[in-house]
This record gives structure tokens, C-alpha cells and sequence, in this order.
């Protein structure tokens, strides 16, 4: 589910659950109560990197505060919903781009012509996402936590949390957000955040030169910025892509004008036919 909204003047939050969970509305609830939130507001200077750590922190606050609530829900006592999801957020800020994940949702900035990992995958296979889940209690078999779910972490999924004596950040399934702070330079083009169904079958770079490209082509004043992420869900659909797929693209803006490279690179043809590689 995909929600733009507005913290402040120039400061957009767009959450993205990957399966859904309310809206992208309560995610920026859960966030303005956190403890972390309110040390932010009180900052006499937000341009710093403490403020961002302090907005990243609200972020992966409001993760945990979001799971601890959904655990809480009748359908998930009763065993009824045993489901999850992946999420990703993102904060823009006249002066850090904020990148919160937990999952394999993904996100990446294009600036200057070339793009930039926002955010990595939890898979158990990552050392890190292993050795908690063993000290958890669990295993990775097949590539998967407990041969079963293909994530190490997520909102939901209580099944995997089932360890009383451990934190919400230590549990087989985890709900920590990973955290990445880029700082603005006047570089930046655009944020891309999409679920794994785009990642699946595009690259980082694939993706931030076919957006790149896109924007450029058909860049008109009758034409969206929206139309790229629905030109991009398209294109996953025709590779082959039948994985949950959201995606959004977030433009830095200059004089009313998306700062998009005056040159972008071109990139190899997106859509070929096996017989043509053969």
C-alpha cells in the first residue's frame, strides 16, 4: 500500500507495506508518538545528522510499535492470521534523504547520473539474520527461516516470534528496521521504493536507468511522475515478475522542475525475447 503524506513543509514520508497493513497514514501515526519523534520536533536545528539519525530512529520505532499492535489484534490471538509483510519507508528532508526496511522491499536514490542502495534484504542466508535466528531457537533450511518464510524480517509473521525471553529485535523474524541516511548535495534525482516483486527481475541500476529514461521521454506537463512507477510496474509484468509489486517514484524537485540527469544513460533494451539471446 502506498500512502504519500506530509510531516512538515518540503518533508514528505512515503511508506510502502509490502502486503499491507492499514494504510501508509498509520505509519506516520505510529512514528509522531515515538519518544524519538518528539526529540526531533524539539531540535532547535533539523539540518543535522543528528536530527536524521533521531527521524530514522522514530522510524524504526514505529516498526516495532506497529508489530507490537498487530500481535494484539482478535484474528492473530485467536491463530486465525498468521500472516506478514515487509515495509519500507522513506523521509525526505531539505537536507538528508531517511530510509527505513525491514524485508526485502527495496529502495534506491538516483543522483548524479548513478544510483545508490537505500536499503539491503534480510535473507536468513546473511550472516547476521543466521546467527539470530539460531539463537532464537530457529534454522535456516532451503535458503529459508525454518525451511519455510523467505524473509528474516518482517512486521507480523508471529509464528516466528514465539520467544518470550527475547526482545521484538531478537526473535527468528525480526521487525528492526535497518536504517540508511544519505545526505542532499543538490545532486539527487529521484528516490525509487518498490516491494520484491520489481527486484526480482530488475537490478538497482536497471531500475533507476529505466526510470531515468522514462521521466525523459516522456517528460510533459500533461504526463504524471506516477506514470513511471505504473511504466515500471508494467515492464515487471511483461519480464515475468509474479511477485507482490508496489513501487513509487519520489522526485527531487528544483523551480517546479524534476532534477532528473539533462543526459540519462542509456540503457540496455529492458524487453528481449529469448530467441533473440539464443
Amino acid at each position: 500500500m502506498l500512502m504519500p503524506s506530509f510531516l512538515a513543509p518540503s518533508f514528505p514520508a512515503v511508506p510502502i507495506l509490502c502486503g499491507g497493513f492499514r494504510s501508509g497514514q498509520h505509519v506516520i501515526d505510529k512514528m509522531r508518538a515515538t519518544e524519538e519523534w518528539a526529540r526531533y520536533v524539539a531540535l532547535a536545528d533539523k539540518t543535522t545528522m543528528e536530527a536524521a539519525e533521531l527521524a530514522g530512529a522514530a522510524m524504526r520505532q514505529a516498526f516495532f510499535d506497529i508489530d507490537a499492535e498487530m500481535k494484539l489484534r482478535p484474528e492473530v490471538v485467536s491463530g486465525e492470521d498468521q500472516s506478514g509483510c515487509t515495509a519500507i519507508a522513506a523521509i525526505v528532508s531539505p537536507t538528508h534523504t531517511i530510509v527505513a526496511n525491514a524485508g526485502d522491499s527495496r529502495g534506491i536514490l538516483a543522483k548524479n547520473g548513478g544510483t545508490i542502495p537505500m536499503s539491503f534484504d534480510h535473507k536468513p542466508t546473511a550472516k547476521i539474520e543466521t546467527e539470530r535466528i539460531e539463537k532464537a531457537g530457529g534454522c535456516v533450511s532451503m535458503r529459508r527461516v525454518n525451511g519455510d518464510l523467505a524473509v528474516s524480517r518482517a512486521l507480523g509473521d508471529f509464528s516466528y516470534k514465539q520467544s518470550d525471553h527475547l526482545s521484538a529485535a531478537e526473535q527468528q523474524v525480526s521487525a528492526e528496521a535497518d536504517i540508511k541516511i544519505e545526505e542532499r548535495d543538490g545532486t539527487e534525482e529521484f528516490l525509487v521504493i518498490c516491494c520484491d516483486g520489481i527486484w526480482d527481475v530488475m537490478e538497482n541500476e536497471e531500475v533507476g536507468d529505466y526510470v531515468r529514461q522514462n521521466v525523459k521521454n516522456f517528460e510533459t506537463k500533461d504526463t504524471p511522475l506516477s506514470q513511471a512507477s505504473c511504466d515500471l510496474i508494467d515492464t515487471c509484468l511483461v519480464k515475468g515478475s509474479r511477485d507482490n509489486m508496489s513501487a513509487i517514484v519520489v522526485a527531487y524537485m528544483d523551480k517546479g522542475a524534476a532534477q532528473i540527469a539533462t543526459d540519462p544513460k542509456k540503457h540496455e533494451q529492458i524487453l528481449t525475447e529469448e530467441n533473440d539471446a539464443e
